[in-house]
């Protein structure tokens, strides 16, 4: 059995990849748009690939919810 998206996107940032497992968090939040989680994780990856506005969102995205 294959890692699923998010297990891959966790992997790839708990190894300081963020850049490699943003859009794999952008993948996993089509299919399931109101992940508080997947939204913070999102945030920090967005972050830590140099993209601090689009953090602000996702971390307000999540914040709403």
């Amino acid at each position: 059995m294959s890692p699923s998206l998010l297990d891959q996107a966790v992997a790839l940032h708990s190894h300081g990849q963020f850049a490699q497992a943003e859009p794999l968090y952008r993948q996993v939040l089509a299919d399931d748009p109101d992940n508080v989680v997947v939204l913070i994780n999102w945030g920090h990856a967005l972050h830590g690939s140099g993209q601090p506005e689009a953090a602000l969102q996702a971390y307000d995205r999540a914040l709403a919810l």
